[in-house]
């Protein structure tokens, strides 16, 4: 076989590879792909109610509902320090232009959502918009939170405002509350 040949078969043998992850980048498994089970779009949906909450809790408490919805949101791991109170915040993410600190989503008053409406809540949590009208930093991951109805925050409002409220550790209060450029905190 000459070289140029043997180069030929290269080249084509790298275009068809490359072809093949372009192909697959683009229609390859959706970021739903990982979950088990039928997927039905909201669209197709024709329940009675698609808050997110089990058909179980369908009927519960909006503090029992807010409770599951908080706890499927994983919302403890970045409110959370550790050994710290739960929901208080300070949890510090060293980003490349700063550290962000989470805020306390307890119903404190002075450091927290105590003195958040439903609204309020459903504004941060749906569009990224503090209480004060300021914008949320999108670490806030509030375009996750898009498809809860209005129903389902309201429930994760009510479990919030359940629980004891809690101020963070001293050492949390004496930091700056965001060190990041424009960034904000519920």
């Amino acid at each position: 076989m000459s070289a140029t040949v043997r180069i030929l078969l290269s080249v084509a043998a790298i275009v068809v590879v490359a072809l093949a992850i372009g192909l697959w980048v683009i229609r390859g498994p959706g970021p739903l792909a990982f979950a088990d089970g039928p997927k039905v779009t909201l669209t197709d949906y024709h329940g009675a109610n698609p808050t997110g909450a089990p058909a179980s809790l369908a009927h519960a408490s909006l503090v029992k509902r807010g409770a599951y919805l908080a706890k499927a949101a994983d919302c403890m791991v970045c409110h959370t320090t550790r050994g710290g109170k739960e929901y208080a915040g300070g949890l510090g993410f060293k980003l490349p232009f700063g550290t962000l600190y989470s805020t306390n989503i307890t119903p404190d008053k002075d450091t927290g959502i105590g003195n958040y409406s439903d609204q309020d809540f459903l504004n941060a949590l749906h569009r990224g918009v503090r209480r004060d009208g300021a914008r949320l930093y999108p670490a806030m991951p509030y375009t996750s939170y898009t498809y809860w109805r209005s129903r389902s925050t309201t429930a994760r409002n009510s479990a919030a405002r359940s629980r004891r409220a809690g101020a963070p550790s001293t050492s949390v209060l004496t930091r700056p509350r965001a060190s990041v450029p424009g960034a904000t905190t519920i």
